[in-house]
């Protein structure tokens, strides 16, 4: 197992991690680097570039990664914190689905040694997720392509309130492929109660639990070495979303739900689930 593991590695590497050569390196921190907010780093950034954050601080914002190729990472031995807490914008055709901290709307793209935190107390029309992978539409109202994403060495704490919906830690929308999630950990919590448009959210949850998943599949999922607490206790009184297979009468809270996925490769994760299932697999409808 540890040498399929380091075979993975090796693979994952090659493919996420070749850049051109003449790829540029851009610093964030609070004085003397290239930008002071994440965003404004990924703003200066071309394709295959990396935007790197030199210090422990906490940055609050709301982050797209929509530069191909981009590489969002830190230096620093203590994780920065991205707090999107309370915020929220959606980003592009997003609030179709979620709000989120981070979105990922482009191909080869990688994040690592960060922590992430939306701890949302304000109502929200739509649940908040910590990192939401592909939510861009054409103009014709089709879900886009997205290949190679890397989601290593994140922790994610997720916690809503009365009014507030939990959506997922990471969710990973659909025609999405050749994605890695590995030696992360997610903790999803609600502080209270959720009325009819709260949710018990899921860790990571694969799919929309509808007609899209049964149109544009979910392929090639790593997900390995991660840590998932799904807290989440509150029985929710009517929908939930991202709860026992996207909408659910029950409000259960998973540690992983997939409803959309080929070839899937799920090895060493630590999964706990108070109110639900460690693995559910929905079905589309």
């Amino acid at each position: 197992m540890r040498m399929r593991y380091a075979l993975l590695c090796l693979i994952l590497a090659c493919t996420f991690l070749a850049k051109p050569a003449n790829a540029t390196t851009w610093s964030v921190c609070s004085s003397g680097c290239d930008s002071t907010s994440i965003q404004g780093a990924i703003s200066l950034a071309s394709a295959y570039d990396t935007v790197i954050i030199n210090n422990s601080d906490i940055y609050n914002e709301q982050v797209n990664m929509n530069v191909t190729g981009l590489n969002l990472t830190s230096n620093s031995s203590v994780m920065p914190i991205i707090n999107a807490s309370s915020l929220s914008t959606c980003i592009g055709s997003s609030c179709y689905y979620h709000n989120a901290s981070i979105y990922v709307n482009s191909n080869d793209t990688s994040i690592s040694n960060l922590k992430i935190i939306c701890n949302h107390t304000d109502y929200t029309e739509y649940p908040v997720s910590g990192i939401i992978v592909n939510t861009t539409m054409t103009n014709y109202g089709i879900q886009k392509a997205l290949n190679n994403v890397s989601i290593n060495n994140v922790t994610i704490i997720n916690q809503g309130n009365f009014n507030t919906g939990l959506g997922a830690g990471i969710w990973i929308a659909p025609r999405t492929s050749n994605i890695i999630v590995s030696n992360s950990n997610i903790f999803m919590t609600s502080v209270s109660g959720a009325h009819e448009s709260g949710s018990g959210g899921s860790g990571i949850a694969l799919g929309l639990y509808t007609s899209e998943d049964l149109i544009n599949r979910i392929r090639n999922v790593t997900l390995i070495n991660n840590f998932i607490n799904n807290s989440q206790q509150s029985q929710v009184s009517a929908e939930s979303w991202f709860g026992s297979g996207g909408f659910s009468q029950q409000g259960k809270s998973n540690a992983i739900l997939i409803t959309n996925g080929y070839n899937l490769t799920i090895e060493n994760n630590s999964l706990y689930a108070v109110n639900g299932l460690g693995i559910e697999i929905g079905r589309a409808h």
